[in-house]
């Protein structure tokens, strides 16, 4: 495998790294607001979730990884205020011959 190669399979872990970050901290973000009910403690939660992951990483690769924070903080901003304003408002219903799904806002 020449250095070429080695270069591009790195950039594909590296894209490939970069949206589990962000795809797993929207997921721990929903959920803990969800839970919490509170945007800073939701936040919060989920970047703890986070760093303690990247100092894992630290401790047993000597990889600790501040592009990896960044992408968590997306993930967990991004789920937690979806969660809040989408999500509170979305319900689903079923009858036997129909399905609905409805969002309703309130000002």
């Amino acid at each position: 495998m020449g250095m070429s190669s080695f270069a591009n399979a790195n950039n594909w872990y590296s894209e490939r790294d970069d949206f589990q970050h962000t795809g797993a901290s929207f997921v721990i973000g929903a959920a803990s607001e969800v839970y919490f009910d509170n945007l800073l403690y939701s936040n919060a939660t989920c970047m703890a979730v986070g760093v303690a992951k990247e100092v894992r990483d630290e401790i047993a690769y000597n990889g600790f990884s501040r592009s990896d924070i960044g992408y968590d903080l997306v993930g967990c901003v991004t789920g937690t205020v979806l969660s809040r304003f989408v999500m509170r408002g979305l319900s689903l219903s079923a009858s036997s011959d129909r399905l609905s799904l409805n969002y309703q806002l309130e000002f």
